[in-house]
């Protein structure tokens, strides 16, 4: 007697088997009676498991994405969480995010740490982490973040760019290239963040009048931009402090003058638009062939919060000015540069023979009590 069939088989072949969980009916197929018991069983045992780490990742990314194209969040931010999301994908894949324990975070912050030099990288990395945790325990039912006491590793490098020398600062100041060449574009752009502070991506929309506000001398930082690839795109201040003035001193005035723009032209346009990213950096390039430096825009910007530490500006100001939203990291950048300024001290000082009262030099010893009759001490 054939064995009587214990679920329905639909006229294509498949078996086919309904059932009720969590109030839903759902259905379950397969080409044998054992493989769908089989996708029942699997899927029970995912159902009361919950979703993988991989799939909490995914569908908090896709939160993300949705975020950017709703205004919400960065092009800059969206692109740096990818890579962070797949390096923790890489490493949990396969756990549950229920099983997810704390000892199991904190080895993926040594992890991370035995991978990266950089304290901020990792911080990074640890931040994405606990953002798709907190996104499990609200659309998930997790109870609790595994990651919230993870810590930074101690010993990771905390580092800074460096600050531009003094000379780089006076050859961008009292050297321009001719006029109309790309080594005259990216000697204007390394002279604006010196001169204004502002970040790279807040210069490359800077319209004469709108944010070049000669009648006024003031500096108007409203917007900013990122590159989609090669294509600029405009976008807000990277925090509500971007949004600031900056005072306009008397030689960028000048300058601005002599560029003989009109009212709303672009200071770096290509093909009347904003300047591209490889624009950009060929211009850079060629102005740093031609003055035989290589400080970046960046470093000019931290150069123009040394002057302002230099010329005693409070604090609370060049924060305003630089567009930190965190005195803090205006702060550390004062920190940085004491640590420069003794480390220039320590040089001098260990040309001194304390002995003998002179200073060495690559020729010869110069007695300091002369040094101080000739006026160089």
């Amino acid at each position: 007697m054939p064995r009587k069939k214990s679920m329905y088989q639909r006229p294509d072949g498949l078996f086919e088997k309904k059932i009720t969980l969590n109030g839903k009916r759902i259905a379950f197929r397969g080409r044998t009676e054992i493989e769908v018991f089989r996708k029942i069983a699997n899927y029970q045992e995912a159902k009361a498991n919950g979703p993988t780490f991989t799939e909490v990742a995914k569908a908090w990314y896709a939160v993300q994405e949705q975020r950017f194209e709703d205004g919400k969040l960065s092009f800059n931010t969206l692109k740096g969480y990818h890579p962070a999301m797949r390096e923790a994908i890489d490493y949990f894949d396969g756990q549950y995010a229920k099983d997810l324990q704390p000892q199991q975070c904190n080895h993926y912050a040594k992890y991370l740490a035995g991978r990266y030099e950089g304290e901020k990288t990792v911080a990074n990395k640890l931040s994405v982490l606990h953002c798709i945790l907190d996104f499990a325990c609200v659309e998930y039912n997790l109870t609790y973040n595994p990651a919230d006491k993870v810590k930074v590793p101690d010993g990771l490098h905390r580092g800074f760019r460096d600050l531009p020398p003094a000379e780089h600062i006076k050859i961008v100041q009292t050297k321009r290239p001719e006029p109309g060449t790309d080594a005259f574009t990216g000697w204007l752009f390394c002279y604006v963040a010196l001169n204004t502070g502002a970040r790279r991506g807040e210069i490359i929309p800077m319209r004469m009048g709108w944010n070049i506000d000669l009648a006024n001398q003031i500096i108007h930082i409203r917007g900013a931009s990122y590159f989609n690839g090669n294509t600029p795109m405009e976008k807000s201040t990277k925090s509500l402090k971007g949004v600031r003035d900056v005072v306009m001193l008397n030689d960028f005035k000048a300058t601005m003058e002599q560029l003989g723009l009109k009212h709303g032209d672009l200071l770096f346009s290509w093909q009347s638009s904003m300047i591209t990213s490889k624009r950009l950096e060929m211009c850079l390039k060629r102005y740093y062939a031609w003055a035989g430096i290589d400080s970046t825009p960046h470093q000019y910007r931290h150069g123009f919060i040394t002057v302002c530490f230099e010329a005693g500006i409070e604090p609370k100001v060049i924060q305003e000015m630089a567009g930190h939203a965190q005195l803090s990291t205006t702060l550390d950048i004062y920190t940085h540069l004491r640590r420069h300024m003794l480390d220039e001290a320590a040089k001098k000082l260990n040309k001194i023979d304390f002995s003998t009262g002179k200073i060495e030099s690559d020729e010869d010893k110069v007695p300091l009590s002369e040094k101080q009759q000739d006026g160089t001490a």
